[in-house]
């Protein structure tokens, strides 16, 4: 079975290849803007289909779909699942290397933060992705391009496009510098793990307020790759919302969002 399914992902690599054409060929306009990503991200795509189904949201495709039945247009859904998976390699493989004398709790608290939607969407911001994200007019009159799930997804969308592009290689190449001041903090001692819902109940008992409580909105995906969504609440008011793979990362992302969220208030009304 693996050999068929290596075997089988060569032969689609093999086939894009060898495409002449690809089915929607990009506007010249829209290539310069890659082609800026490329040197952004120092990696100079071959196919730039794939780039840019990887900036694509489903609420674009889906409007063009509305429109015209037979439009080909694709999003990042499926990529944003591969990227995922890979850079949790990546990030996995690194820490077990560089760190063999660690435990395993250790590790995965450390990977968790690395992954986390927050941590994500600010390396999105660093390499400017909004500004070359496909987006629907709805999605866009609400902000979708500044939303963190919405930037996280493009940045493991991005690395699988990097992935199925130039290989895996290309893809680790990519990680590593992109996250190169983090593993530079960690060595240093300096990267710290953030246990936000403490500070975040610190925060509401400064406020005098009560703890928040954490409820479930959604949770997706099969039993070995679950996604949650968790929002956190005082007084059936939500603060914010945040995403993970377990609960309790979840509940970690959620209430870093509700502290960025009381941080802008409090600026906006000092």
């Amino acid at each position: 079975m693996w050999k068929a399914a290596i075997s089988l992902i060569d032969q689609i690599r093999g086939k894009k290849e060898n495409d002449p054409q690809p089915q929607n060929p990009l506007d010249p306009e829209r290539r310069a803007e890659l082609e800026a990503l490329c040197r952004k991200i120092d990696y100079q795509f071959r196919d730039f289909s794939i780039l840019d189904q990887a900036l694509t949201h489903s609420s674009y495709s889906y409007e063009l779909q509305s429109v015209d039945p037979d439009s080909t247009v694709s999003n990042y859904e499926s990529m944003e699942f591969l990227g995922d998976s890979i850079l949790g390699l990546i990030i996995s493989e690194f820490l077990y290397l560089s760190y063999p004398g660690k435990r395993e709790g250790f590790l995965s608290k450390i990977k968790s933060q690395m992954v986390s939607t927050n941590q994500l969407a600010e390396l999105s911001r660093k390499l400017e992705l909004g500004k070359f994200l496909n987006l629907g007019k709805g999605e866009m009159k609400t902000g979708g391009g500044k939303k963190q799930a919405i930037l996280a997804d493009l940045f493991e969308s991005l690395l699988a496009g990097i992935y199925l592009d130039g290989g895996f290689e290309e893809a680790r190449n990519f990680v590593l510098e992109t996250f190169k001041p983090y593993f530079e903090e960690l060595a240093r001692g300096d990267f710290r793990l953030r246990n936000t819902k403490s500070a975040l109940q610190e925060k509401l008992h400064e406020m005098n307020l009560e703890e928040p409580v954490y409820r479930v909105v959604t949770e997706e995906g099969p039993q070995h790759s679950k996604k949650f969504v968790i929002e956190a609440s005082i007084r059936n008011k939500i603060l914010a919302s945040g995403t993970g793979t377990s609960k309790k990362t979840a509940e970690q992302d959620a209430a870093k969002n509700a502290l960025i969220a009381i941080k802008q208030q409090e600026d906006s009304t000092s």
